[in-house]
């Protein structure tokens, strides 16, 4: 009898619970253990329902810091109530806060503490408080358990390593997060990392340097276990970043390609656009350079000429380091956002106009927006590559955003008729058809024609995605009695899927011929 394993369980919670149990055992220092997984798979929730009472009741921690790079990937509501999940099961205090001073505070009081922080808010010498919290954690010796999210960024040990890992020039880094975290692993087993993409120092391809090193305590779960878990793909385009023909062109054809997608529906696609960094000023000028104030414009021309899209709703916006905004392309109307959960919101609401988001930084990771199912990247990324061949984390990670199941309703409502969030579920309790499902929860990826997103591609659909014609769905059940309510057969009750009843046939013809009149004359 073939036994079917679990995306969540058998890759994510059992092996945390034996690599933990084990720690508990025979204690190993001065080591981050990591665990990988795909979007979609239940790595945040793993923490929140398994993990941490593991660590806070089961191991009796006083802390678990649970830290990631960007203050838009933060869920500190899910953290929240497991604090209060925890309180009533057990009867033991534990606090929820994502302030170091409050954290702190409780620490001091005995309370039992859940810490959620920006790696700035800890890690970096630009929190007073965090510094402080870090510091009598260090120095009392106080039991502390850490996850560090998005583990592909921020954890590279030394600044020379920095360009064999990232591929980027290290400008001004210092490993902050590396050395005061392996200062914790001094004393404490349970120092954790998340990612859905390994980097060199994780696999060991390059060492570290430091005090602590990598060890990946998971399987990665086969992606044909995350089918019916995470959205599918459909095509990959790759054009060249660099001429402005080939970029308008490909816009033209994204943004059809969307319409066309919304009229088969009746509901939005996202699409996220990763711009090129702002050119520097001491170089010399070029004819095109594919940034966000370049994109904006090129994008509102186009809508203005082509309607692709309303010309007076704010179908368009941008998330950068300094702005947060959404626009029409006329230029009549302009929202600011007070932050990104807003905009977030926004692209999630399947009754908002916002369809597009223009990004450069922001957006890569971790960032949760359930119709968005189109990317174009205009970042080659042609410094990732070298002797040891493509560092393919960060495309990977923004072709990631597309996984999430989407079902042409808000979130609440998907989980209301999907609790475990499975499309298979969805599909046998609705009556989206199987047809509207395909399109909605088919990405479309517009990415450059480099060596590294050649590699990206290829690996992101051996490894993560299923192709939407590889999907089987001959054993899904759909709902079909709505579409035949009108269609009962008078003489067997049937829908025309199948009789209602058994039908006997009278095989008596006598009197046929007058009836049909096949002896008139």
């Amino acid at each position: 009898m073939k036994i079917e394993l679990d995306a969540l369980k058998d890759f994510l919670v059992n092996p945390f619970n034996e690599l933990v149990d084990e720690l508990d055992k025979n204690p190993v220092h001065n080591k981050c253990h990591i665990a990988t997984g795909v979007t979609g798979q239940g790595k945040t929730f793993a923490v929140t329902s398994n993990h941490i009472e593991k660590l806070l009741i089961d191991k009796d921690q006083q802390i678990v810091i649970y830290s990631v790079p960007l203050s838009e990937i933060r869920e500190d509501e899910k953290f929240d109530t497991c604090a209060d999940d925890l309180m009533k099961k057990h009867g033991v205090d534990v606090k929820f806060t994502a302030y170091p001073k409050i954290a702190l505070k409780h620490l001091r009081k005995g309370k039992k503490v859940v810490f959620c922080t920006t790696h700035q808010g800890i890690w970096t010498k630009i929190s007073k408080y965090g510094n402080q919290l870090f510091n009598y954690i260090y120095n009392n010796k106080v039991k502390v358990a850490v996850f560090i999210d998005e583990a592909h960024t921020w954890t590279i040990s030394h600044p020379d390593n920095y360009i064999l890992v990232s591929g980027n020039t290290p400008t001004k880094y210092e490993a902050s997060l590396f050395n005061k975290v392996s200062l914790l692993a001094e004393y404490s087993p349970y120092i954790f990392g998340i990612t859905a993409t390994l980097n060199r120092e994780h696999t060991d391809t390059v060492p570290t340097i430091g005090n602590m090193v990598y060890e990946v305590y998971n399987q990665m779960v086969p992606k044909e276990l995350m089918v019916w878990k995470n959205a599918w793909s459909n095509k990959f385009t790759h054009f060249d970043t660099n001429s402005e023909t080939s970029v308008k062109e490909t816009l033209k054809t994204m943004f059809s390609k969307m319409v066309e997608d919304e009229n088969k529906t009746g509901v939005k696609k996202v699409a996220i656009i990763q711009c090129k960094p702002k050119r520097r000023k001491d170089l010399p000028p070029i004819p095109f350079h594919a940034d966000s104030d370049t994109l904006v414009e090129v994008c509102k021309e186009l809508n203005e000429v082509y309607s692709y899209f309303s010309t007076k709703d704010n179908v368009f916006s941008v998330m950068d380091q300094n702005s947060c905004y959404s626009f029409s392309s006329d230029g009549k109307y302009k929202i600011e956002f007070d932050n990104e959960e807003e905009l977030k919101d926004s692209a999630n609401d399947v009754d908002d106009p916002l369809r597009v988001i223009f990004v450069v930084e922001k957006g890569k990771a971790g960032m949760n927006i359930f119709p968005l199912k189109v990317v174009m990247s205009l970042r080659d990324y042609n410094n990732k590559t070298d002797e040891l061949g493509e560092i393919t984390e960060f495309p990977i990670q923004l072709l990631g955003r597309t996984v999430r199941l989407y079902g042409g309703l808000d979130e609440d409502d998907f989980k209301d008729i999907s609790p475990n969030y499975d499309m298979k579920d969805f599909l046998n309790n609705t009556e989206t058809s199987i047809d509207d499902i395909k399109v909605m929860n088919s990405g479309d990826y517009y990415i450059p024609n480099t060596s590294v997103w050649f590699a990206a591609v290829k690996t992101f659909q051996e490894s993560y995605i299923t192709h939407v014609d590889d999907v089987n769905f001959d054993d899904v059940m759909v709902d079909t009695g709505h579409e035949c309510e009108e269609e009962v057969c008078t003489h067997c009750g049937g829908t025309g899927v199948e009789p209602k009843k058994d039908i006997v046939e009278d095989t008596n013809f006598e009197g046929i011929d007058n009836v049909l009149q096949l002896n008139a004359q």
